[in-house]
This record gives structure tokens, C-alpha cells and sequence, in this order.
């Protein structure tokens, strides 16, 4: 039952006996309401629902390390299968179940998959959701500093968070970025146009181990409308995890911290994230990773999504800039859940034993977010 139903039907259960005690009305049993005669309203039903990406991939792209030789073009087939179940305790609180596993075939690249043929869990979290109070979840949760990750992951390869917390797993092995990590509490809330979350990491052992003694998060964001056409939204993102065993990682503690925003007028968006992360306690002084991602976006074509970006990574103490590309992205929609893209990439970066100036290209097939 809605606050609002309590505040109607209450006053109108009161009031005859109210009435009868102090005498204002002679015959109170006239306005007596019967039961039948009140439509309560029902609690929404359960709702469940398939979640799934199947994609293949059509590239001569160099992977990092080096393992995919230049100018070698392959394919391989990739897909994401989950499951969302929602069921209403009343009309303001929710239990939910998310889960998402990542799929990949033989075919998976070299360097970009080492388990290939797994189900390698993305999401796996349940929660209550209470629209005035805000949400928690617990699990391998879906991070609130996605919030911060989002304003540039719209590429097939690049960007999306590939130069954000990059050696966040160095501490938690479970840790993809700062995006979703493993024993992870999480509180969020959404007040207008103000998004936050904080998140509380537990110990290594609770629901898997991870390496972790302890570790915490948070992300605020505000939501800025300028008119019916525009927004911009600056986001901010902290994290601090600690290690369980330095023995296992040889570092004590790790810290990310990013700011980013976004411009979106009509069809063309703009948006950037600077970011920061440092391990601490190393035996020799691995310096801090400085990160730089940007995005230019056009939606004015009919299902044509063209975008830009830049991207770069450096280290303050080996001085190389570990990435530095500049990345063409265009997705044609075939269907509303079907889309078509290529990629261009130009890699210029630093890397010690490949041939990482040479421009790259990639394309692929997958359906629609």
C-alpha cells in the first residue's frame, strides 16, 4: 500500500468512531465504509527477463602485449547470455537478481581471452531496490563507478575505460577495472539530478577470494538540464582497496580517483575522463598511471552512430605513453537490436617490442545495448 493510499484511507477509518465519541454526528454508522467498497490497489507482478549479446569480430587490431602478430587478421565469435528477475514486495520496495556470463569461442583471440570455452561470470548481484531510499546491492555488483566509465565506453575496442584503474586487479584478482569486482556491498541512490553510490569491499573468502583485505568506493554525478535539448553532467570516482597478503602482489594498497563530463546538445555529444591510479607499498616505485579518454559523438543521420576519440596513458616514472590513440567508430543500425561496426584505429604508443604505430581497423556485428 502506496503512502498516498495510508493517507487517504486512513482519515476515512477514524472518523466514524471519532465522530460517535464526541458526539458531532448522531448516526455515524451512515458513513461507515465497507470494506468491499475499497479498491486496494495489487502489488505489480514478478518480472524476469533474457538478457543476451552475440557478436563477431573481424580484425587485424594488435593486442597489447603483443601476442596477435601486425597486420594478422582473424575472427572469432564472442556473446554475453544473462538473466534479471525482479519481484515487488509493495509498491515502493523491490528484490532483484542480475547475473551476466561472457561466452567466447575457440576462435577467441590470443592475449584478449585466456579462458576460452568458460562461462566467465560480468554480473552476479542481488539487492533491494526502494525508490525513495535508494538501492543495495551485494555480489560481483555492477559498480556505481560506471557512472564515471560510461561517459566514454561506446567503442568497439578502444576507450571504455582501457587506460581506467588498469592494475586495479594487481590487488583483487576478481577486479575487471573498477567496474565490477567481486564481494562488493553497495548502497545508490538517485535525488533529481544528483546519482551517488558507495560500496564497501569485503575480505578475500566471503564469496570468493580475491586477495583483498578491504576496500571501499564511491561516485557522485549531477545531472545539469540546460534546456530541452541539452545536459552536461560532471561525475567524480574514488577507490581504495588493500591487500589481504603482500606476499601474493607484492603491494600493500591500491588507489584510483577519476573526474570526467559530458555535453550533450541534440545529436552531437561530447564528453572526457582524466584519471589517476598508484599501488602502494611496492618494493620499487612503480609510479602512477595517468589516464585520458575523450569522445565526440553524432546521432544526426537516420541509423548512423558516428563517433571520435582520443585516448592515452602514461606512466610518471617510465615517462612512455603506454597508449596513445585515436580511434573512428561508426555503427549503422540495421534493426533497432542489430548493428553494424567498423573501427580505425591509429596506435602510436610507446610499446616495447611491437609494431604499435600501425594503423589498425576492426569491424563487427552485434546487437544493439
Amino acid at each position: 500500500m502506496t503512502n498516498i493510499n495510508k493517507k487517504i484511507l486512513i482519515p476515512f477509518a477514524l472518523f466514524p468512531v471519532m465522530a460517535f465519541a464526541d458526539g458531532i454526528q448522531e448516526n455515524p454508522e451512515q458513513d461507515i465504509i465497507e470494506v468491499e467498497e475499497i479498491q486496494l490497489a495489487e502489488v505489480p507482478p514478478p518480472k524476469t527477463f533474457v538478457t543476451g549479446r552475440l557478436q563477431y569480430n573481424v580484425s587485424n587490431i594488435q593486442t597489447r602485449d603483443g601476442a596477435l602478430p601486425s597486420q594478422d587478421t582473424i575472427g572469432w565469435l564472442d556473446a554475453r547470455l544473462g538473466a534479471q528477475t525482479y519481484q515487488p514486495i509493495d509498491h515502493d520496495l523491490t528484490a532483484f537478481g542480475i547475473m551476466e556470463f561472457d561466452i567466447s569461442s575457440k576462435e577467441a583471440v590470443v592475449g584478449m581471452d585466456n579462458k576460452k570455452n568458460e562461462l566467465m561470470p560480468r554480473y552476479v548481484f542481488a539487492g533491494i531496490d526502494s525508490k525513495e531510499y535508494g538501492k543495495v546491492s551485494v555480489g560481483r555488483v555492477g559498480s556505481g563507478l560506471l557512472e564515471l566509465v560510461n561517459l566514454t565506453d561506446f567503442f568497439a575496442f578502444n576507450g571504455g575505460g582501457e587506460t581506467i584503474a588498469s592494475r586495479a586487479s594487481m590487488i583483487d584478482t576478481s577486479a575487471s577495472g573498477v567496474t565490477r569486482q567481486d564481494n562488493t556491498i553497495e548502497y545508490g541512490h538517485k535525488i533529481g539530478g544528483l546519482t551517488f553510490s558507495t560500496g564497501y569491499i569485503m575480505d578475500s573468502g566471503v564469496f570468493s577470494d580475491t586477495g583483498v583485505d578491504k576496500g571501499f568506493n564511491g561516485a557522485l554525478s549531477y545531472n545539469f538540464t540546460l534546456s530541452e535539448l541539452s545536459h552536461v553532467k560532471p561525475v567524480v570516482a574514488f577507490q581504495k582497496t588493500y591487500a589481504a597478503d603482500r606476499a601474493d602482489n607484492d603491494a600493500d594498497s591500491y588507489t584510483f580517483w577519476g573526474i570526467g563530463a559530458e555535453y550533450y546538445y541534440a545529436d552531437f555529444g561530447t564528453s572526457f575522463i582524466y584519471s589517476e591510479d598508484k599501488l602502494d607499498g611496492t618494493l620499487q616505485d612503480l609510479g602512477t598511471n595517468k589516464g585520458l579518454e575523450t569522445m565526440v559523438r553524432w546521432t544526426g543521420f537516420d541509423k548512423l552512430d558516428l563517433r571520435a576519440g582520443y585516448f592515452m596513458q602514461k606512466n610518471d616514472v617510465y615517462g612512455d605513453k603506454m597508449i596513445n590513440d585515436i580511434v573512428f567508430d561508426a555503427h549503422y543500425f540495421l534493426s533497432p537490436k542489430m548493428r553494424l561496426i567498423g573501427e580505425y584505429s591509429f596506435r602510436n604508443a610507446d610499446e616495447i617490442g611491437s609494431e604499435s604505430g600501425k594503423n589498425k581497423k576492426t569491424s563487427s556485428i552485434l546487437p544493439s545495448d
